[in-house]
């Protein structure tokens, strides 16, 4: 018979829910951070339905796991990310997969690190997928500096965001 104590650390071990959140859908979130870009989108599935093989409307893992290339590949084409000069960073990282489903939308997280040869001042972001999976985009530029407690930073727009042609 377990004790009270084994009962309660086999319930901190049982996973909730609630634990595996994911990320909102329907977002964009780029960090600019020196002379990488950090981004994870969460473009609606309906933007990678030519993967969906068994044609049921949904994404599923089976789909997802040997389509993977070719859809970062997919994802990436309609994505370009530049400084204002029209210089492309470096892709240094990216991955994805199906990102928790929040009723019965369903999403994709894609994830994304993109180095640039020196840090940019400013970026431009192009996408092109605003009819299949419109996003609501969130930018941050980190700051080298450091910031003294409670001193108010303003921050002066580094980004432009513009549909692909």
């Amino acid at each position: 018979m377990l004790s009270h104590w084994h009962w309660l650390l086999l319930c901190l071990f049982i996973p909730y829910p609630a634990q595996a959140h994911g990320y909102n859908g329907a977002q964009l979130l780029l960090r600019l951070a020196n002379d990488t870009v950090y981004l994870v989108a969460t473009p609606s599935a309906q933007a990678f339905a030519k993967f969906d093989t068994n044609a049921d409307g949904k994404l599923e893992p089976a789909e997802v796991d040997p389509h993977r290339q070719a859809m970062l590949a997919y994802f990436e084409q309609g994505l370009r990310i530049t400084d204002l000069k029209g210089r492309q960073g470096k892709v240094v990282l990216r991955d994805l997969g199906l990102s928790v489903s929040h009723g019965s939308a369903q999403h994709v997280r894609v994830t994304l690190r993109i180095r640039f040869p020196s840090p940019p001042e400013n970026l431009r972001l192009q996408y092109a997928y605003f009819q299949e999976a419109p996003l609501t985009l969130q930018a941050h530029k980190a700051n080298s500096q450091p910031t003294l407690r409670g001193q108010l930073v303003t921050q002066q727009p580094f980004l432009v965001f513009e549909a692909m042609r």
